[in-house]
């Protein structure tokens, strides 16, 4: 503080606390004299559930296991079986073959292909031709 004579200093040193009265030391007294009493029981009960929900969780948690996904068996498909005579169906590419080899090949390609009893021929009909585009 400085030696100055400031108005609010001397008006601050003039203020002295008032004295305790014998009333409020009477209570504060008896407030600290009296038995504990009252919510500790909830704070005992409150860290007892979380001490059990704790060691529960302890116990638990590392031995709970995930599920491990059922391994798919791997099927394998059997091979086709090898084509006989009897069952010998020649594909687009077996016929491009024959016909690169020599029209003779892509003949008898057709001809080992083709139904025993033969195939009806291709007529070529006007008449069906008119029906279907609606002229006849």
């Amino acid at each position: 503080m400085s030696e100055s004579s400031d108005p609010l200093e001397r008006e601050l040193s003039a203020v002295h606390p008032r004295a305790v009265s014998p009333d409020l030391r009477r209570s504060v007294g008896e407030q600290l004299a009296a038995p504990q009493t009252g919510r500790r029981w909830v704070w005992d009960a409150a860290l007892a559930g979380v001490l059990a929900v704790g060691g529960v969780l302890v116990l638990v948690v590392p031995w709970r296991k995930t599920p491990v996904p059922p391994e798919v068996p791997v099927v394998v498909p059997a091979p086709p079986a090898a084509n006989t005579t009897e069952e010998f169906v020649p594909t687009l590419i077996v016929y491009q073959r024959a016909l690169a080899r020599s029209p003779e090949d892509l003949d008898a390609l057709l001809a080992r292909a083709a139904p025993a009893g033969g195939a009806e021929p291709l007529t070529r009909s006007t008449s069906n031709f008119d029906a279907l585009i609606g002229d006849k």
